[in-house]
């Protein structure tokens, strides 16, 4: 299967109402790829709680090298619901860098709970995230 980049904000062509399509033979990067929940659920002590399991709260978690946390949200209210919304908003008020990533675009959640409008302006070619501005400097 050809490795093909996924547009951002857009749905996986393979993504069904049911999971993957080609769940049995996806490409490496999505079989290698454990979002946060998962990766919590190793450890009791870290684990967060089921109702933050990203098909029952429409949000997967994604942490980037540069410690960003991006919230992908199947929805841009998705994040907004108990017991997402509380814990996004405790990391950004601990000063961590918390994207909310939806169809309608990318938004900082500042540490008071409003949101600030990204715009992509490219990729970084050494650590290969995505660079942003505010909308509002643009």
């Amino acid at each position: 299967m050809a490795n093909k980049v996924k547009p951002a904000h857009s749905k996986c062509e393979h993504c069904t109402d049911r999971g993957c399509a080609i769940y049995a033979n996806r490409p490496e990067v999505c079989a290698t790829f454990q979002c946060l929940w998962l990766a919590t659920q190793q450890s009791p002590a870290l684990a967060l709680p089921a109702a933050m399991r990203p098909d029952r709260c429409g949000v997967v978690i994604d942490l980037n090298c540069a410690g960003t946390l991006l919230a992908h949200c199947a929805y841009p209210s998705s994040w907004k619901r108990a017991p997402m919304r509380q814990w996004l908003l405790s990391l950004a008020r601990g000063g961590h860098n918390v994207l909310l990533d939806s169809n309608e675009g990318t938004a900082l959640l500042r540490a008071d709970g409003s949101t600030l409008a990204l715009r992509c302006i490219g990729v970084d070619p050494v650590s290969n995230n995505r660079v942003y501005v505010a909308e509002s400097t643009i």
